[in-house]
């Protein structure tokens, strides 16, 4: 199974940790409103450039959909086995969804958690 890989006290340029590689993976972001809330928070604009789309849901009602690649560092790991040893070599990990919205959403992100966050 692939797994975002992140780091708590890193930017997402550095590298989280060894075997980890860049990709692209393609997300989602979804939003509905009126016309007016969309036109107030900047977001009708957006709607209509190269990577937004939108659709009309109603009578005052809009629906944008944000659809972006961003560049994230991901690995493999196929067996609780290699995930226990991630974590040996690795220090304490979160297992969650991702902050990004992937288009395949069984894709998960490990955190390794090597410092405080709220």
């Amino acid at each position: 199974m692939k797994f975002i890989i992140s780091r708590t006290s890193a930017t997402t340029e550095e590298k989280p940790c060894e075997g980890t590689e860049r990709e692209y993976i393609e997300t989602y972001d979804e939003r509905i409103c009126s016309m007016k809330e969309a036109k107030a928070r900047g977001w009708f604009e957006q709607w209509f450039n190269k990577t937004h789309s939108h659709e009309e849901i109603g009578e005052d009602k809009i629906r944008g959909i944000d659809n972006t690649k961003w560049l994230v560092w991901t690995m493999e790991i196929n067996t609780l086995k290699e995930l226990m040893k991630f974590e040996e070599k690795n220090g304490n990990i979160i297992i969650s969804n991702s902050w990004l919205t992937p288009v395949d959403e069984s894709l998960k992100e490990i955190e390794i958690y090597d410092g405080y966050r709220e």
